[in-house]
Parts: C-alpha cells; sequence; structure tokens
C-alpha cells in the first residue's frame, strides 16, 4: 500500500483488485437498489465505478460506524463462518479499519488513529469485535413484535432446551446462548427453520438494516471464533503464511521433466479431449491466482498437473511450524473455492480422474519405499520434535518399524491406554475426534448446501438404503472431526449386531459454496460433504431402547479411503468399543445416527477432543420420556 496515497483510494484500488472475483459471489444482494455483482463488475473496468462502489458502502451504517469503528457490520461479515470470512487479508483488514475511522468527525477521539500505524493490538481487537448490541437489538425488537406471548419457538415441546431458553428474557437469552455451543446450534437451526420462527427471523431489523437470521448468524459464529483459527480444524495444513511457503518451497523443487504417472497422464488427456473440463479447470486457475498470491497456488493447469504428478509418489513429512498433512488438499485449497472449482469438482469426469490419482498415490502410501519420512531426522516421525506433537507411549510401535507409510498412519492403540466407558445406558465416542456440529430432529430431506447445513437423511444413507434412512426421521446426528497427529481408527459407539455395511461412491474435495471462501477447504463444509463425499455406512441393531443406530465414516480429502475391519461382517455381534475400521490416509470427519427419541441427553466438551471409548451421550431408559438435552461432560479431563 501506498504511503502517499489516501485511504481513500487505497480502499478503491483494493475494490479493483477483489472485484474480479467479487463479481460472482453476491447473487441477490443489492447496495443502493443495483445488483452489488453489477457494481463489482463495472468496477473491474473503471475506477470510477469503484469509487462509487466506495460512496455507497460509506453510506451504509450497518456496514459502517465512524463512532465505534470496531462495531462496524462490515467487520462481522469477516468472522469465522460469515460470508466474507478468509475474504481479507490482515492488512486489508487494518486499512479498512484505518478507512472507517478517519469518516469519524474530528472532533471523535479515535479519529486520530486513521493517521497513524495502527499496533498488532488495534487487529486483534477488530477480530474481537463485540456482536452483542446488534443480536440484543434484534431480540428486544422480535420478542415484543413478534411473539408478545412469548411463544417464541415453534420446536417440539419435548425439546426442553432452545424451547425453554427463549421464553426467558433479552439478557438471559444471550447469556444461555454464550455459554454453550450445542444451544447456539439448535438456536441457529430453528433461525433457518421453514416454520414460525424461520418466518420471524427472516424479517429486516429496524435501525440496523439487516435480516434477524443474518445477526443471529453473524453473533453466534462470533462466539465460535474464540480459541485457535477453526479454518485449520484437525491440524490437516497450516496456517497461511506456512501454506505459502510449503507452495513455493514444492515449486522450487519440482522437477522441470518428469514422466507423468498413468493416472495424471490420463486426466491430462480429459482436459484435452472435453472442451467443458477444459474450461472449468482453466477457468478455476484463474480465478485462484485472483484471489490469493502466486505463491499459494497453482500458477497454470499444466503447472498444477505437475504438481499432482510429483506429490503422488511422495510421503507426508512432519514440519513443526507447519503440518501440510494433505499435500494435494494444499494445492488445491484456494482453487476448491472458486465459482468454476466448486463445478468442476463436481463434474464426473473429473472426479472419476481424482479418484484414479488418489487411488495411485494410496498405492505408494502401502509402499516399503514411502517409509523415508518415518525416521529421526528432522522432518520425520519420529524426531524429536515430531514425537512431541503425537504420543508415543499410546502406541503399538513394532520393533522392526512399520511397514509403509500408511501403516504408520493406521498405527493401534496400546491395550488399555483407551478405556470404554461403563454402563448399559452409555454411547462413546467412536474415534478420538473433535465435535463439528449436533443436530436434533433430522428430516428427511432438507436444502442441506445452505449455510446452516441441515443434515438430510435421504442423501447421507445414499439411495441404495433410503428405507434404513427413513427409520431415522426425527433423529440426532452428531459430527465429529478427526485430528491429523491423532488415532485413526473407528469404532462402536454401542453394542449390538450389524445389519449392513455399504460404501458410498462420492465427490472428491467438493465444497458448500454457502461456507464462503474457506482456506482450508472442506473444514467448513463438513456438513455438506455428510452428504456427497465418498463415505460407508454401518448400520447396527443395539438391544432396545437403542434399536438401529449408525455410524457413517466420510473422507475429506485425499485418498480417505474406507477399510472395514477384519472379521467385520453383516450378521456378526459387536461390543461398545469394538473397531469398526480405519481411514486410509487423509483428512476424516463421521457421524453417528441414533432414531428419534433415543438419546436422552449428549455430553458437551466444548472444544475438546473426546477420545474414543470416553461417553459421549446417555440414552433414555426403556419406557421413559426423552429430555434430548445436553449436559457437562461426566469427566473432569
Amino acid at each position: 500500500i501506498g504511503k502517499n496515497t489516501s485511504l481513500s483510494d487505497q480502499m478503491v484500488d483494493m475494490i479493483q483488485r477483489k472485484a474480479p472475483y467479487a463479481q460472482y459471489n453476491h447473487q441477490d444482494v443489492k447496495l443502493d437498489g443495483k445488483l452489488l455483482n453489477d457494481r463489482f463488475a463495472e468496477s473491474v473496468k473503471s475506477r470510477e465505478s469503484a469509487k462509487e462502489l466506495l460512496q455507497c458502502i460509506q453510506k451504509q451504517p450497518y456496514l459502517v460506524n465512524p463512532n465505534s469503528p470496531l462495531e462496524s457490520g462490515i467487520f462481522k461479515l469477516m468472522k469465522f463462518k460469515s460470508k466474507m470470512y478468509g475474504v481479507f487479508e490482515k492488512d486489508e483488514q487494518l486499512l479498512w479499519l484505518r478507512w472507517i475511522t478517519s469518516l469519524a468527525p474530528q472532533s471523535n477521539p479515535q479519529n486520530h488513529l486513521a493517521h497513524r500505524k495502527l499496533p498488532r493490538a488495534a487487529l486483534a481487537a477488530a477480530k474481537e469485535m463485540n456482536d452483542d448490541s446488534s443480536m440484543k437489538t434484534a431480540l428486544q425488537y422480535l420478542k415484543p413484535n413478534v411473539c408478545p406471548s412469548h411463544s417464541f419457538t415453534p420446536i417440539d415441546s419435548s425439546d426442553g432446551t432452545v424451547a425453554s431458553v427463549l421464553n426467558e428474557g433479552v439478557d438471559a437469552i444471550m447469556n444461555a446462548l454464550s455459554n454453550s455451543s450445542s444451544l447456539r446450534e439448535e438456536f441457529l437451526n430453528a433461525v433457518h427453520s421453514e416454520g414460525a420462527m424461520g418466518s420471524s427471523w427472516d424479517q429486516v431489523i429496524p435501525g440496523l438494516g439487516q435480516k434477524g437470521s443474518t445477526i443471529a448468524d453473524n453473533w453466534c459464529a462470533a462466539k465460535n471464533a474464540t480459541g485457535p483459527r477453526l479454518s485449520r480444524l484437525g491440524f490437516w495444513l497450516p496456517n497461511d503464511d506456512g501454506l505459502s511457503k510449503y507452495v513455493m518451497q514444492l515449486r522450487k523443487n519440482l522437477p522441470e521433466h518428469v514422466e507423468q504417472k498413468e493416472s495424471v497422464t490420463g486426466l491430462r488427456r480429459e482436459i484435452e479431449n472435453d472442451s467443458v473440463l477444459k474450461l472449468l479447470i482453466t477457468r478455476m486457475v484463474e480465478e485462484a491466482k485472483k484471489i490469493r498470491p502466486i505463491d499459494a497456488c497453482s500458477e497454470s493447469v499444466s503447472e498444477l498437473l505437475k504438481f499432482l504428478d510429483h506429490l503422488i509418489t511422495t510421503s507426508p513429512s512432519f514440519n513443526e511450524s507447519g503440518l501440510v498433512g494433505c499435500p494435494i488438499n494444499a494445492i488445491l485449497d484456494t482453487s476448491m473455492a472458486t465459482r468454476h472449482g466448486y463445478s468442476l469438482f463436481r463434474y464426473p469426469p473429473f472426479n472419476k480422474h481424482m479418484k484414479e490419482i488418489l487411488n495411485e498415490w494410496g498405492r505408494f502410501l502401502q509402499t516399503d519405499e514411502s517409509k523415508y519420512t518415518l525416521g529421526t531426522e528432522p522432518g520425520g516421525w519420529f524426531s524429536p520434535e515430531a514425537l512431541k506433537a503425537w504420543d508415543q507411549d499410546d502406541f503399538v510401535i513394532p520393533k522392526s518399524g512399520f511397514n509403509s507409510w500408511n501403516d504408520f498412519f493406521t498405527r493401534n492403540l496400546r491395550g488399555g491406554v483407551r478405556p470404554i466407558a461403563d454402563g448399559e445406558d452409555v454411547v462413546v465416542s467412536a474415534a478420538d475426534s473433535t465435535k463439528f456440529s449436533l443436530q436434533k430432529n433430522v428430516g428427511l430431506d432438507s436444502k442441506f448446501w445452505i449455510k446452516s447445513e441441515p443434515y438430510a437423511l435421504r442423501y447421507i444413507f445414499g439411495p441404495r438404503l433410503l428405507e434404513h434412512a427413513k427409520k431415522f426421521e426425527g433423529g440426532d446426528v452428531y459430527q465429529a472431526f478427526l485430528n491429523a497427529y491423532s488415532y485413526h481408527r473407528w469404532h462402536a459407539p454401542f453394542g449390538g449386531k450389524v445389519v449392513c455395511m455399504e460404501k458410498v461412491e462420492g465427490l472428491y474435495y467438493s465444497e458448500s459454496e454457502s461456507s464462503g471462501i474457506d482456506f482450508a477447504g472442506p473444514d467448513l463444509s463438513q456438513g455438506y460433504i455428510a452428504h456427497c463425499a465418498a463415505r460407508g455406512v454401518i448400520l447396527i441393531e443395539a438391544p432396545p431402547p437403542v434399536g438401529l443406530y449408525a455410524v457413517i465414516p466420510i473422507g475429506m480429502a485425499e485418498i480417505s479411503g474406507i477399510v472395514w475391519a477384519k472379521n467385520l461382517q453383516v450378521d456378526c455381534q459387536v461390543q461398545k468399543g469394538q473397531e469398526l475400521g480405519n481411514f486410509s490416509f487423509g483428512g476424516s470427519t463421521h457421524c453417528v445416527i441414533f432414531r428419534k427419541g433415543v438419546i436422552a441427553e449428549w455430553f458437551d466438551y466444548g472444544e475438546k477432543m473426546v477420545k474414543m471409548g470416553q461417553p459421549l451421550a446417555r440414552v433414555i431408559s426403556e419406557g421413559s420420556h426423552n429430555g434430548n438435552g445436553n449436559s457437562h461432560c461426566p469427566f473432569k479431563k
């Protein structure tokens, strides 16, 4: 950013840099009566149009608040899971802050901030902006004007959580939602429902210029954004700086001439012969370069193919400053979230070739040659630095070493390190994992691709298992993701008889547009990929009152192959905590699904990892009514 140009000029420059991509991303949103996409399209061609757009933004009080710059709505849109999360780099966020501050009257004591370099503390403050005022205004408006009888939600009366909370006063509602991530999830599901509550929150709140649902989304997202940046869920990818360093180093080490592997050659030929594929992949690369610097994406389709060809004969190495657990995901990271990337990763011919590429890489990771990163030297998984990241004492380490890299990735636990929680009414965690989502009263059909990602049982189970899917209508879906450093096998949450084992074909690297630009995709699209990624379905018939329940392991990226445990077959009995299978190398998530009325309470661990065998939920007693609520975890550790 030039030192001698005005803040307004710098803002116009930024608008023109963003406009080529922004012109495709705002659907029906209007600004001063004109489609925002059209304003950005004009800004690509004309600096005067970009200036006009900046003036329009300046006039919107819900976006720009010069008297309290850190409370401006534009910053709320940049928060985790909000629509503009990841769009602006740190220096660009700082420019927004300085520009908004400069708009305040000269008497405003904050105005001097616009004319000096702000400390990092100011940027940190921008990330911690308080959304409470907007949320409180929305609640104060909706409660007396829309729901004077305090019947604030049409949620089933048997659900004593959100329904009872929303019958309290505004301050009590905000306090309860602030302190419980599970309540916030239930609340947002109701806000985006098609019932009376959804209609109420779809209104524009006077004085704020935003729909109540948008305000609720942003407020809940801000509450969810505490702690480490979640766009690197499970440590599968490094932060932005680490990712850029990885791509630059990869490019530096890339051989100039290589004989392409069979699977990559197949993709190259398909690109040459399929005009649609050629268009999609070319435009995807072009769009990605406009979003992120050249050091964080492929320069061309040719380079992308070279990256793929190189990576499928490499094994992931340990990196203390920024683990790249999913190398192919790393080079596709920005591309996946482009307009043409969304289409490309759903295009069947491309998906077919990606599967072949990943299978070829998977075969390499099963070979003796793949063990080269399992040494004690820097970058090795048994180096002193790496052993601080994963607990060697938890695992069986063969005296002769692991047979392959994937043998190491799927390493077994030592006996006794994951005790299985006692109790005939206790459901245990199926894997070492951290909760992504918990949804109740799940429907057979829904728009699973929208921002709140409501689960749709029909598509999770797939067409062959539709009749089974119907049995879970109104039930609970719990989804959690695994950690790159931890244990990668999954187990039975409850005992019973296996009645079905099915592998469902799906997409690789596809993510949802509603998640916005996810620079660690598909992290924020886990609900979406539960419906369309490659996955497995295991149905187990447990004794009453549990009955039929499902375990759904889901591949997130890379190979993510579903491998059933030895001797696991239909009609066999499994005990609670017994191994069901494992993921071949790659990011992974999973769902556990119970029928309506089965779960009495889910234990809330917050954002802590729940180890396999720890109590996850409590089922109802036979003949009892289900409160279907939430409880704090009974374990202190």
